[in-house]
């Protein structure tokens, strides 16, 4: 594929190439009608098979009956390459390119730059060459911001690296001259690019200069794109840089811009990376003042993740007198299950976000809140996944090892101790241990006040569990995951009614139902 990518900078409009045929009025509706034709059956191809091998045979089998018919057969070959690009058919785009070339039509410069910037996420060889080539398209003062602009979302579409992307902004905005004031898009891309070069005050310098008070509510938000990704540099690079950081937001409110969500979360983020409680959380209060922006997915996760870095008794001096218990996770899981069923904008919960909730109840050894989170899986529609089972089996086997193998006074009790039902002279701690507690967790017969562990007396491997559980291999990622595997939530709650069971020091299941019931009155509305 990288070989037939090359062909796109190895030509140099050579003179046996002619140029493209010129489209008359009369012809172009005509074109129209055989360019709907083939994107119409190319695109009944894709949808009856996706995956298909054979989509090649029928792009070229669909072209030798559109091409006769056509005025203007490079508009055909352009459109139909935009349109494989964008269905992330690269191979295809690429042999009709190759055709394109061979049949002796020259692509224009907008397609070029386009197959330039998909094999800039391809090519794993110097750069250079591609980025030269096109540093001459920009030259051309018909291609426009537009047109560049394009070119940034196909890069983006084909997860070109972020330092490659703002090199070719870099690019583009030299060949414009220096007195080219870009729009926000482009705008955006070139401060980030600085940023993460190092040269923040330039970066800071090209958002003041070229930062223009929004006229409408389109442009408005529009605007907020370069402070947005500029911030973003500057959390991913230079966390500590407050001061530049402050800068941003003083040419934001000079611009009559408020932060938007996206810079809220920006800001949240950093402060979680800072482990600034108090910043964080001041950030949600903003959130929660102001009716137009309400958090999402990405603002429960940084809050979250900061709950599940810090001690929960270090963040009471965080909030005033009048509020000591505000934001405390299982407020919070409140709060976050509420955003999901609001009317406008409810949040879109995904298996990686529901782990990060469920990791920072475990890390607070919380257990009955980790029962009601496991709970709000099936609730809310989404699938267990290994993560979710190693971050809960993770938790309590490493907490066994440190309990057991930990100093203690003659004749105390731990954790542990109840959780197995054992006597901490005979745990042996080994691998056989965490696959016993795997099976037993996944039989059908479970009685949760039961000794699990007995000395010497496995459980027989012959008899077949009735859930699937994935096994710490997997948990691990040493070997990969299975396809369309759905886990059981049942062998986990099962382990964690067991760990309230060793955390409370009672005997039966009724003060464990009740602990779970005080959790979920808390924690679901």
């Amino acid at each position: 594929m990288l070989r037939a990518f090359r062909l796109v900078v190895s030509y140099q409009r050579r003179p046996f190439l002619h140029p493209q045929r010129q489209i008359s009025t009369r012809g172009k509706g005509n074109d129209e009608h055989v360019l709907k034709k083939l994107i119409f059956s190319l695109s009944r191809t894709l949808n009856a098979d996706p995956d298909t091998g054979r989509l090649s045979i029928h792009v070229h089998k669909e072209l030798d009956a559109a091409l006769p018919a056509a005025e203007a057969p490079s508009r055909i070959y352009e459109s139909l390459i935009i349109f494989l690009l964008g269905k992330h058919r690269v191979q295809e785009a690429v042999e009709a390119h190759k055709r394109m070339i061979i049949d002796g039509f020259l692509s224009s410069n907008v397609l070029d730059a386009k197959m330039i910037g998909v094999a800039l996420a391809f090519s794993t060889d110097d750069p250079k060459p591609l980025l030269l080539r096109l540093t001459s398209i920009f030259e051309d003062k018909e291609y426009t911001q537009r047109h560049f602009s394009g070119l940034v979302k196909a890069m983006a579409k084909f997860d070109v690296d972020k330092e490659v992307v703002d090199a070719v902004a870099e690019l583009f905005a030299a060949s414009r001259g220096p007195g080219y004031s870009p729009p926000p898009d482009i705008l955006a891309t070139i401060v980030a690019s600085r940023t993460r070069a190092g040269f923040t005050a330039q970066a800071v310098e090209a958002l003041r200069h070229h930062s223009q008070t929004p006229q409408n509510r389109a442009a408005r938000q529009s605007s907020h794109l370069p402070y947005v990704r500029i911030l973003s540099a500057l959390r991913d690079t230079q966390t500590r840089d407050s001061e530049s950081v402050n800068n941003v937001l003083d040419i934001m409110k000079a611009q009559g811009l408020s932060p938007d969500i996206y810079v809220l979360n920006i800001l949240l983020a950093r402060a979680v990376r800072l482990r600034s409680a108090r910043n964080a959380l001041a950030l949600y209060s903003i959130m929660g003042e102001k009716q137009n922006i309400l958090p999402d997915s990405f603002t429960f996760g940084s809050l979250f993740m900061l709950y599940r870095k810090t001690r929960l008794r270090s963040l009471r001096h965080h909030h005033t007198i009048d509020a000591i218990t505000a934001f405390p996770p299982r407020a919070l899981y409140k709060d976050f299950m509420k955003a999901t069923e609001r009317r406008n904008n409810p949040i879109v919960v995904s298996t990686t976000l529901m782990n990060v909730i469920l990791r920072a109840f475990i890390r607070h050894r919380d257990y009955a809140g980790a029962y009601v989170v496991l709970r709000s899986y099936s609730i809310l529609s989404v699938p267990l996944d290994p993560r979710t089972y190693y971050c809960i089996v993770k938790h309590v086997v490493r907490r066994i090892w440190a309990e057991t193998l930990g100093h203690r006074r003659a004749g105390v009790v731990c954790w542990s101790d109840r959780f197995l039902g054992a006597k901490r002279r005979d745990i042996q701690l080994n691998e056989d241990l965490v696959q016993d507690i795997l099976l037993l967790i996944s039989h059908e017969d479970f009685e949760l006040s039961k000794p699990w562990y007995a000395p010497g007396d496995r459980l027989p491997l012959d008899v077949k569990p009735k859930y699937q559980v994935p096994s710490m291999e997997i948990m691990e990622s040493v070997f990969p995951e299975a396809d369309n595997v759905e886990y059981p939530a049942t062998p986990l709650k099962r382990i964690l009614r067991r760990a309230l069971l060793a955390e409370l020091n009672c005997e039966g299941a009724p003060p464990v139902s009740e602990a779970i019931a005080a959790a979920r009155a808390e924690m679901i509305y």
